[in-house]
């Protein structure tokens, strides 16, 4: 009987190398968020960063907690919301 060879697939190979994941800068999140809120399609956001709809649409949903980790880089006494005071800083 001939012996079995276990199943491998490529991910399990060894030579084969995993996808890395790239991190955002939080400015580009923020500006994502900021153009989301001011009625552009997900397609164009993704178009204009060079990223696919799908990440778009997950900053979307983490909106919050974007916010929350923004906000200790920002100055203490702010009249203006953090996104705002980071768009203007990015333009």
């Amino acid at each position: 009987m001939p012996q079995k060879h276990p199943a491998t697939s490529p991910a399990m190979s060894p030579s084969v190398a995993k996808k890395k994941r790239k991190t955002l800068p939080h400015e580009v999140k923020l500006d994502i968020i900021h153009r989301h809120d001011r009625g552009k399609k997900t397609n164009s956001i993704a178009r204009y960063h060079g990223l696919t709809p799908s990440t778009v649409s997950t900053i979307f949903k983490s909106v919050d907690s974007i916010k929350r980790l923004v906000r200790p880089y920002l100055p203490s006494k702010l009249k203006e919301p953090p996104e705002l005071v980071i768009l203007q800083w990015i333009k």
